[in-house]
């Protein structure tokens, strides 16, 4: 759509679009055994707004799906995301980024939210605010301060709501137009109601390097000082590696490893795990995208002795038709072993549909 000027200088641009895909589940309640396999139809319509000005930048997002189930029409669903986002310059040196995320749903949104989740189908609200004041003092030195919160509902009378709050203060600093070490504080509490509460302190240190204008690596090694669920008071280590390569303006992968102890939202147990997470994008042509994305996760959970390994599989295919419609094509494969078998799955999820922009 053509842009809309409100002022010579600011810009607000506005997209709507309707979606409509067919999709075959073959495990609709992650079932370990008499798993329910359907086809389904989604009707999506999703709102951007996006407003820029000099200093400033706001967007904002809603996107309503409704599920429609044919043989197990109890199953109906309407799922509902809502985002916005501001970024706001100060003067040359100072900024904030706010940034807020709704979601409604019957199932995990990625590979990140299926893994070491409780099994089942059961839907959830989570909402994720997060606030970032960066400050740059010198041209090599910056500090960053972040506040953030996490609200999860869930519906399902075994589970416990949980609420994560989070306070963090970073300093960067540069030692070339390559090399950046920074060193970070976080401190962050998870608490279940109804149910107990954990309290994490991480210190950290790292490097984010550039070895071309393609290719760049974060690397962070920490040691995160917790105060568990059962009172107990434990000294764990946290590692994250990612590596970005852009091999030209049509191509971008990404690699990242993590390895960390962790506040789940889903259980009052600490997870002990490591994951990677890889993805590949590239506009293979004029009209057609493609993008591949790959997951292994292992955990364990402290307390009630339960480990979860995730694998995951993920290609997608977008296609123009028109200079407003597309054609997209999804496949997505995840399998959970578990050493408690009522946890284990696996789910094949095909989809395909039209998608046109107003």
């Amino acid at each position: 759509p053509a842009p809309c000027h409100a002022l010579p200088n600011d810009v607000a641009d506005l997209q709507l679009s309707a979606t409509v895909i067919e999709s075959y589940d073959d495990n609709i309640t992650f079932a370990q055994s008499n798993a329910k396999s359907d086809s389904l139809t989604s009707v999506i319509v999703a709102l951007e707004a996006i407003r820029e000005e000099k200093l400033k930048k706001i967007s904002l997002g809603a996107s309503i799906a409704h599920n429609f189930y044919q043989t197990y029409s109890d199953f109906d669903n309407t799922a509902v995301t809502l985002t916005g986002s501001l970024q706001q310059e100060f003067d040359k040196y100072s900024r904030i980024s706010l940034r807020d995320a709704f979601r409604h749903a019957d199932e995990p949104a990625s590979f990140e939210d299926e893994f070491g989740r409780t099994a089942g189908r059961y839907s959830y609200y989570r909402n994720n605010l997060d606030l970032e004041y960066t400050h740059d003092f010198t041209r090599q030195f910056t500090m960053i301060a972040r506040a953030s919160n996490e609200v999860y509902d869930v519906n399902r009378n075994d589970l416990s709501d949980s609420y994560l709050y989070r306070l963090g203060l970073e300093g960067d600093y540069a030692l070339s137009s390559q090399a950046i070490v920074y060193g970070l504080y976080d401190v962050y509490r998870r608490e279940f109601d109804p149910g107990q509460e954990a309290l994490f302190n991480l210190l950290a240190a790292g490097s984010r390097y550039y070895f071309t204008s393609q290719l760049s690596c974060d690397a962070r090694a920490g040691v995160n000082f917790i105060n568990s669920y059962d009172e107990k008071d434990y000294t764990k280590p946290s590692l994250f590696v990612s590596i970005t390569d852009e091999f030209d303006a049509a191509s971008r992968a990404t690699l990242s490893v993590v390895r960390e102890y962790s506040a789940n939202r889903d259980t009052q147990d600490l997870f002990d795990y490591w994951q990677a997470n890889a993805s590949f994008t590239r506009q293979a042509f004029e009209r057609l995208r493609a993008s591949l994305n790959a997951f292994y996760g292992k955990g364990t959970y402290d307390a009630y002795d339960i480990e979860d390994t995730l694998q995951g599989a993920g290609a997608s295919f977008e296609y123009d038709l028109l200079h407003n419609a597309r054609l997209v094509l999804r496949y997505t494969y995840s399998r959970t072993e578990s050493n408690v078998t009522s946890r284990e799955y696996k789910r094949n999820f095909y989809s395909g549909g039209i998608s046109i922009r107003f």
